[in-house]
């Protein structure tokens, strides 16, 4: 069951998690009596596999944001990436960036997984960055 408190407890902080950077500022958000703009390059929908990897943040019935990746794109932990794995496109979020013989490399997992990705993401397997999910 569920912890129900007569009151707040003195201590509501949780454990700080890494949170995907700032892509957006409020300049490029205009919001409207009957639609929302965003003023974005580029910027394109995508929607998500019913795998549960990333619950509670993503599902199959929320629409994504995503910016192509590009070379000069500054990625870091917290930021949630689709790449290119045995053909399928995957989406989850960076936990580490480290770099070894063959350059950069990025370590990800699923938010609901147990586990780190077993494998290292390069450059040249992303594909974009979630910069935006709508429920």
């Amino acid at each position: 069951g569920f912890a129900i408190y007569e009151e707040f407890p003195e201590d509501l902080s949780a454990t700080e998690r890494e949170s995907p950077s700032n892509f957006l500022d409020e300049d490029n958000i205009l919001v409207l009596s009957n639609q929302v703009i965003l003023d974005v390059k580029d910027a394109y929908l995508t929607k998500f596999a019913d795998t549960n990897s990333m619950d509670p943040t993503l599902d199959e019935a929320a629409n994504g944001i995503e910016i192509p990746y590009t070379s000069d794109m500054v990625l870091g932990p917290g930021d949630i990436i689709s790449f290119k794995f045995n053909n399928l496109v995957r989406i989850h979020r960076i936990i580490a960036i480290a770099n070894d013989e063959e350059g950069i490399y990025y370590l990800t997992q699923g938010d609901n997984a147990k586990y780190l990705d077993p494998i290292k993401i390069r450059p040249f397997q992303i594909q974009g960055k979630l910069i935006g999910v709508l429920y």
